[in-house]
């Protein structure tokens, strides 16, 4: 599937959805942390970045958090609220950005 839109949050988000689950391999752990990062950095630099969206990153970094913080402790880590989040700042972000085709994502 070819993709529909070229913003970089959005692919950063889609990337960590993609890795954030129970197999993931070392790397692509170490990585969840760097694309949280690399989205808090587009959301704090877009001047059309919502209080929601603020918030919606917030949660992700909590939810993030709360993944590694499991993994270390040696528990079976629960993806469903990191994921919850990733997707939730995805449709926030999809209402507002133009595809390829001219249209919104949403």
């Amino acid at each position: 599937m070819s993709a529909r839109h070229s913003n970089p949050t959005l692919l950063a988000l889609e990337q960590l959805c993609r890795t954030l689950t129970a197999g993931a391999t070392e790397d692509e752990r170490q990585a969840w942390w760097h694309i949280v990062e690399r989205v808090q950095s587009y959301i704090d630099t877009d001047s059309c970045a919502s209080k929601a969206e603020q918030g919606a990153m917030r949660r992700l970094r909590e939810r993030v958090t709360d993944v590694y913080r499991a993994i270390n402790d040696g528990y079976d880590p629960s993806f469903s609220g990191a994921m919850a989040a990733a997707g939730g700042l995805q449709m926030m972000l999809e209402a507002r950005t133009t595809g390829f085709d001219g249209h919104r994502l949403r």
